[in-house]
């Protein structure tokens, strides 16, 4: 058993240790152009305005953990929630693939859903659905909803 924990240590891990280290003649500053250049991000719509697909995207990674959250914390999650993508450690993953079509006058972005299960009092995982509302401005989940059933196609 040692041995099979070194030999995936050597192969995996020296490998990964070596790309990260560098010598004080190969270390690289910010003046040389190797600084990582901030993502950019997607300026909001205007009110009315119809959302990109690269907005909804954005936003949807913003609020995707902070709306997996909120609707954990709902009554009809108080037996288990699970992402049917993925879920790792006890935290779920939510992907929603809906949303308001056009910019909101508060600027909200509703985010719906049915990538999730939740358990039953007996135990049985179901099919569930979720709605979120997210305020890309100040970064917080404003309503979230839980329903059993998948959304229509």
């Amino acid at each position: 058993m040692k041995k099979v924990l070194a030999i995936v240590f050597l192969v995996i891990a020296i490998p990964m240790l070596a790309r990260n280290t560098t010598t004080p003649s190969q270390s690289t500053t910010p003046s040389q152009g190797t600084a990582k250049a901030e993502p950019v991000r997607v300026a909001a719509p205007a009110v009315g305005e119809k959302i990109s697909y690269e907005y909804f995207k954005q936003t949807r990674s913003d609020m995707s953990y902070h709306c997996a959250d909120a609707v954990e914390k709902t009554s009809a999650a108080r037996y288990g929630l699970r992402g049917t993508h993925w879920s790792v450690g006890g935290t779920v993953y939510l992907r929603p693939d809906r949303g308001n079509t056009h910019q909101r006058a508060d600027g909200h972005v509703t985010f719906a859903g049915d990538d999730a299960e939740v358990k039953t009092r007996m135990g049985e995982w179901l099919p569930a659905n979720y709605l979120c509302e997210w305020d890309p401005a100040t970064g917080t989940v404003v309503e979230s909803s839980l329903g059993t059933g998948l959304l229509p196609k």
